[in-house]
């Protein structure tokens, strides 16, 4: 376990421009001389008071080895875990006062995984020989056997012998190598989270708090809900329950919260000699929210005199999936799409599933007001919905039927089904170079195939 912490700020040392002014306009030496100590006495003041704090910063990292490979079970597993965070505090502009500070900060998960799997399989004494034999068969033959002087064979060809004899395959050690297909598998997670508030009104002293109270120790250390217990959980609403916000109308920069996430799948698989096989599957998802949080005078009760704006969400997902099952169904140089035309169908099955998920009652079986064809769109799914045209589409373009395909957007496969990304494949066979005949013509021969989708 590590643990490491780093802080940092920028401060502004003033000059007194009044001191200036003033030695600049006297001739009296004495005075010059006054003023000028006076201004050396305010410069000297402002340096060992810290002068005037511009930004702070600090971050914060914690690092943990998972101990598996200290016992034998599970020695077989690397993994690391990481938590980060950081806080900023940023001073409002000289020319702009009463617009308050700004304040953000954000939290990150990493977990990192290997699993050797050929470790595992070497902890049974056969699959260990046979893992072996795979392993030497290369070398023991790479020379061919040389007589001796004279009629009989030498020691060290008889030794060599009887070791290839102890290296000799069976179909059972065949199949256990197919069976040992699977030999790495590495995984990586990560989770990031942000948040950002103009108009603080708290200043910095130890740790970047305000007398040890604003913004609060989970924002200093990566706190994003959960605060208090408010009506809602985000962290303006707590701030403004705390009297932490400046009391102007005029402050136009948004409350904005973010949310990422990524996961990284590896495995290689060999299930015969030169023929390897990677898998990978990805998954990145991004949310961002923002708001204007606005005060708007005093009404009376605290909670009112703040008014939410303009709130807006956008995210983005991708995932790595398979649509191969339908990359050909149009053929080449086709102006018609069959499978576009099948995406248009299954529409109206997605708009009824939804309808009948929906839990509302009083709604069932009433059609979309812009329905005028009867083709079966349900009140609140209509045919330009996106709740309808992300299922519509998965279905089509994977070869799912709409009565399966799950409603959730984030989520790829059947219903009520979370999703885990579906791997793609790389593929490469080094075997035909060691062919007799070829070795007559060519060094090296390698076959290649990959197939990656994303969605």
């Amino acid at each position: 376990l590590k643990l490491d912490f780093t802080a940092g700020a920028n401060s502004l040392i003033e000059e007194d421009a009044q001191h200036i002014r003033e030695i600049n306009r006297n001739s009296d030496n004495a005075i010059v001389q006054q003023d000028y100590e006076n201004f050396k006495d305010s410069v000297m003041t402002s340096v060992f008071s810290g002068g005037e704090n511009l930004d702070y910063r600090h971050n914060t990292n914690i690092n943990y080895t998972i101990p598996f490979s200290k016992f034998p079970l599970t020695n077989w597993i690397n993994s690391t875990a990481r938590y980060s965070t950081s806080y900023i505090w940023t001073r409002e502009a000289f020319a702009a006062k009463g617009f308050g500070n700004t304040i953000q900060n954000s939290q990150a998960y990493n977990l990192n995984a290997t699993f050797n799997v050929v470790t595992l399989y070497n902890k049974v004494g056969y699959l260990k020989k046979v893992n072996n034999k795979f392993r030497k068969s290369g070398r023991t033959n790479s020379r061919s056997s040389k007589s001796s002087k004279g009629n009989g064979e030498d020691d060290k060809e008889k030794k060599k012998k009887d070791k290839n004899k102890k290296n000799q395959k069976t179909p059972f050690d065949y199949a256990a190598r197919t069976l040992m297909s699977i030999r790495n598998v590495n995984g990586t997670y990560s989770r990031n989270r942000g948040t950002l508030l103009p108009g603080y009104n708290g200043e910095t002293s130890v740790l970047g708090m305000d007398d040890f109270g604003a913004p609060g120790y989970g924002f200093l250390f990566g706190q994003q809900d959960d605060w208090g217990n408010s009506d809602t959980n985000h962290y303006a609403h707590w701030a403004m329950m705390n009297d932490w916000l400046k009391k102007n109308d005029s402050i136009n920069t948004q409350f904005s919260r973010t949310f990422s996430e990524n996961l990284s799948i590896r495995a290689s698989v060999e299930p015969i000699k030169d023929l390897r096989i990677e898998l990978t599957a990805n998954m990145t998802n991004s949310l961002n929210k923002t708001e204007y949080y606005r005060y708007q005078g005093d009404t009376g009760l605290y909670a009112k005199q703040w008014l939410t704006e303009s709130p807006t969400e956008m995210g983005s997902y991708s995932s790595s999936i398979i649509t191969i099952q339908t990359a050909f169904i149009d053929g080449f140089g086709s102006n018609n799409s069959a499978i576009f035309d099948q995406f248009l169908q299954n529409r109206v099955t997605i708009s009824q599933r939804l309808d009948d998920a929906d839990g509302i009652s009083s709604n069932d079986n009433l059609p979309h007001e812009n329905d005028s064809l009867g083709q079966g769109y349900r009140l609140g799914y209509g045919a330009t919905s996106k709740e309808v045209l992300v299922p519509a589409f998965l279905a089509a373009y994977t070869g799912t039927s709409p009565e399966n395909v799950s409603l959730d957007p984030a989520a790829v496969g059947f219903k009520n089904s979370k999703y885990l990304p579906i791997p793609n494949w790389s593929i490469r066979y080094n075997g035909l170079s060691k062919i007799k005949f070829l070795k007559k013509y060519v060094r090296k021969i390698s076959l290649n195939h990959s197939y990656k989708s994303s969605y």
